[in-house]
């Protein structure tokens, strides 16, 4: 399962357990929800590979509507163009292969197989929350939207330049350990904040879960391992 929390509060129609709140939405729900954000957005499209599963997509609006979400695991996100188990997808960047595993590569591997997937990942889940929040809200009288795309890329951008910061020196796999850690601590900030009686909108909340626990990175810091020598003959190389 997507989601790693093992409680679910209750959803706008009663209590719910996690396998009814995963459940794929209805086509015609889906199809609303994709042609709602296009519209808003001015987007042509939004492709399988930019959102997620049909499994997320429905957990996130069901959680969305109840306003009570829980925290799951960027590692374990996967897009609607998932490919067969055990494929392996690579797209050549400049002078790099970019390899895109499936769940069975993730799974010999802990999760995400490099810094690029794990970005890759969370630009997914905040592509499927951007979906699924494109429903008025409002926040101190000023009406915006529950979960706003703008927003969420700023929260992307949050992580991508701390792993700027980083990746030359470190371990790219313990790049990856520290980032999702520092983001479950933030996101659990912003479930404690979107938790609260008049229930603020989602994207606001995590944005202000960036600006307050700005510790986190310290307190994950010593899952960063330096890059291991690479010896060639008489001469190390960093990996």
């Amino acid at each position: 399962a997507q989601a790693q929390s093992a409680q679910t509060s209750g959803t706008a129609s009663g209590s719910m357990e996690l396998e009814d709140l995963e459940v794929p939405l209805d086509r015609p729900l889906q199809e609303k929800l994709e042609k709602t954000f296009l519209a808003h957005y001015k987007w042509a499209e939004i492709t399988l590979q930019e959102q997620g599963s049909p499994r997320l997509l429905g957990l996130v609006y069901r959680e969305f509507m109840a306003k009570s979400i829980t925290p799951y695991d960027v590692n374990g996100i996967k897009h609607r163009g998932t490919m067969p188990r055990g494929s392996v997808k690579r797209t050549r960047v400049g002078h790099i292969t970019i390899g895109t595993t499936t769940a069975e590569d993730n799974d010999r591997t802990g999760g995400a197989l490099s810094i690029l997937g794990w970005l890759q990942k969370l630009r997914i889940l905040c592509n499927t929350w951007a979906l699924a929040g494109c429903f008025a809200a409002s926040l101190d009288g000023r009406q915006c939207l529950y979960c706003d795309w703008f927003d969420v890329v700023l929260y992307q951008r949050e992580y991508e330049s701390r792993l700027m910061e980083v990746e030359a020196e470190v371990d790219p796999y313990s790049a990856v350990a520290y980032v999702n850690a520092v983001e479950s601590d933030i996101r659990l900030m912003a479930i404690q904040f979107a938790s609260a009686p008049h229930r603020p909108p989602w994207s606001k909340c995590l944005l202000r879960a960036v600006d307050t626990t700005h510790g986190a990175w310290g307190r994950r810091r010593p899952l960063l391992q330096n890059r291991k020598p690479v010896v060639i003959g008489a001469t190390a190389l960093s990996k």
